[in-house]
């Protein structure tokens, strides 16, 4: 699980930290920062599978739209950790990953300057990389050392090779799978729902576009669990969600039919509404292989608000069983069923424009309220501003 979250140097994101729960709800205001913490962790997890410069092209980004623009910085360095805790050998540990990354702006990608991961409680060092060479240590403590390297991505890419895994380095094997199990459907869009899609999908993609192949390859089991989680939310109007194979290419097309007293409507995910697409895609990611930490931005989007505790609820569930949720949302309503201390707080500073994180629910005065009000009621009445001023007052 992700305890907690540095950086500085990227976007809005200057000498910026953030304490995560199983279940992390992250609000603001629009242009807080609240995606652009969904993006980090998703380049955290893709710099130990492929290259930074991969991720920017996928991603159709512009790495010079990455560095600060914030008041005074003129930095072409990137600071970033992460503390993960891992259980190896059935104990818990906390990790502590650090990278400084450089800007090269000419081959839009970033250059890692240097790596470290050590062990938080032992202070055991565990990986170091510098440009002129790297460390590691194995089970036995026994220092191994690598020839000088230029990379383009985390160094548990190039050295820690999950496909002949042999128990030698245990801690960073747990760290990097855990790093890839990390999911991320920041992008979820209806449109490319609405699209057929081939072949076969142990997970959604960020941008929903596979759902009917994902639908279809979910265990006969999960596909139960799936409907039935579905007529919880919608009702037993929902009779089924099918998917069926047209054509030689195999083409994979999605159908849900309803049920009425008199009649039966089959429609195709072509007419589906925005919002049943979304809720589509997330009670399907709930049944889904698991992942060590999912992702969902602006989670209301569509939605009507009476399904809120419901889905609350379902991404309750994903927290308690391993699969940790960060999750953005504009809607009061859904935040009056997370749990205090998964609530956080996004503003800019008054000062440079950079990113804050507060536990808003950790104040005294908002904390006494929660005994007569909702999380989002509290938040609802008091506004932005007052939110931002009560921040300030407890950060100086």
């Amino acid at each position: 699980m992700i305890r907690k979250l540095e950086i500085d140097n990227f976007k809005t994101l200057n000498h910026f930290t953030m304490d995560f729960s199983p279940m992390t709800v992250i609000v603001g205001n629009n242009a807080s920062g609240k995606s652009t913490i969904l993006q980090v962790l998703s380049l955290l997890s893709s710099c130990v599978q492929q290259d930074f410069g991969t991720f920017f092209y996928q991603r159709g980004w512009n790495v010079a739209d990455l560095r600060s623009k914030c008041k005074g910085k003129t930095e072409k360095e990137m600071r970033v950790a992460l503390e993960v805790q891992v259980t190896v050998d059935g104990r818990e540990r906390q990790l502590r990953w650090e990278m400084q990354l450089q800007y090269v702006l000419q081959k839009n990608t970033l250059l890692l300057v240097t790596e470290r991961v050590y062990d938080l409680e032992t202070r055991q060092r565990l990986l170091e990389f510098t440009e002129s060479e790297t460390q590691i240590v194995d089970r036995q403590g026994v220092i191994l050392s690598y020839p000088q390297l230029t990379v383009e991505s985390s160094v548990l890419k190039v050295v820690v090779n999950e496909n002949a895994i042999n128990n030698k380095f245990p801690e960073l094997e747990e760290l990097k799978r855990f790093l890839m199990g990390m999911r991320s459907y920041e992008l979820l869009s209806p449109d490319q729902m609405r699209m057929s899609s081939r072949g076969t999908a142990k997970y959604l993609s960020i941008s929903g576009k596979n759902l009917p192949t994902f639908l279809k390859s979910l265990p006969e089991e999960k596909k139960e669990d799936f409907l039935l989680k579905l007529k919880n939310l919608l009702g037993d109007k929902i009779e089924k969600v099918s998917t069926e194979t047209r054509g030689k290419p195999g083409w994979v097309y999605m159908m849900v039919e309803e049920k009425y007293e008199k009649v039966k409507y089959r429609v195709s995910s072509g007419q589906l509404s925005d919002g049943l697409l979304r809720l589509l895609a997330i009670v399907g990611i709930s049944e889904s292989e698991q992942c060590s930490l999912s992702m969902l931005d602006e989670i209301e989007n569509g939605i009507n608000s009476s399904y809120a505790e419901a889905l609350i609820g379902i991404f309750k569930d994903m927290s308690e069983s391993g699969n940790q949720m960060v999750l953005t949302t504009h809607s009061v309503v859904f935040l009056d069923y997370v749990e205090k201390d998964g609530i956080v707080f996004l503003y800019r500073s008054e000062n440079d424009g950079s990113t804050k994180a507060m536990r808003i629910f950790d104040t005294p005065e908002l904390e006494e309220k929660l005994a007569y009000m909702y999380p989002g009621e509290i938040i609802y009445n008091l506004g932005n501003q007052e939110l931002v001023d009560l921040c300030m007052r407890h950060m100086g």
